[in-house]
């Protein structure tokens, strides 16, 4: 079972110093132990651009593993 989670996130927006406020410190800060917390976990978290790659990939190889137990 494949695991992802899509993030579309503008990391020059969360950067800290970005308008020179704290909100933008924390929600940097936020964002980062959000991911930091999901990669412990074992869940890729991956670019929208590439969610379609890995989907057609998890399909695949959920296929291969399937017919692969079920022959051998």
């Amino acid at each position: 079972m494949v695991f992802a989670i899509v993030i579309d996130v503008n990391i020059s927006m969360l950067s800290p110093g970005h308008d020179h406020n704290r909100a933008a410190d924390s929600s940097y800060l936020t964002a980062c132990q959000v991911i930091d917390g999901f990669l412990k976990k074992g869940v890729a978290i991956i670019p929208r651009q590439q969610f379609v790659l890995v989907s057609y990939l998890s399909l695949v190889l959920s296929l291969y593993f399937t017919y692969f137990n079920a022959f051998f």
